[in-house]
């Protein structure tokens, strides 16, 4: 990939998690009872999905680690399945149309993670390829 497929695919990671900072306040219930995830007496949901969906993406992409992005790809894949499979209950069905784009953002993961990774080999080879001179 060049530098520039790189950075659209690191700029749409970072924004589609800051898309879900408009959904912080439904996690916390703020503003209305109707709102929010009925996950039980599981407190520790909120912060679970906040750090996965809002900080990973934007951490990730700025440490720029293959093991992040392949962690993030996984909890990308996860949102799209909890979401198909109905496991949240969302008050808008917004959520379920955006599950291709999760998706997307896994895979672009994934091809950062490969990158990453290629780039980080390369270098070793022309090390190992240098110190045989």
């Amino acid at each position: 990939m060049n530098s520039r497929s790189i950075a659209l695919a690191k700029l749409y990671i970072v924004l589609l998690g800051l898309f879900n900072y408009s959904y912080i306040g439904p996690l916390l219930s703020i503003g209305s009872f109707a709102n929010g995830i009925s996950m039980g007496p599981i407190p520790s949901w909120h912060l679970i999905i906040y750090m996965a969906y809002l900080v990973l993406p934007v951490i990730a992409v700025f440490v720029d680690n293959y093991a992040l992005y392949v962690i993030l790809a996984g909890g990308l894949v996860v949102r799209v399945v909890a979401e198909a499979s109905g496991f949240f209950t969302w008050t808008p069905d917004l959520h379920l149309m955006l599950a291709p784009f999760y998706a997307l953002a896994a895979i672009f993961c994934l091809v950062l993670a490969a990158e990453d990774v290629a780039s980080k080999v390369a270098g070793e080879i022309l090390s190992s390829q240098w110190s045989q001179f």
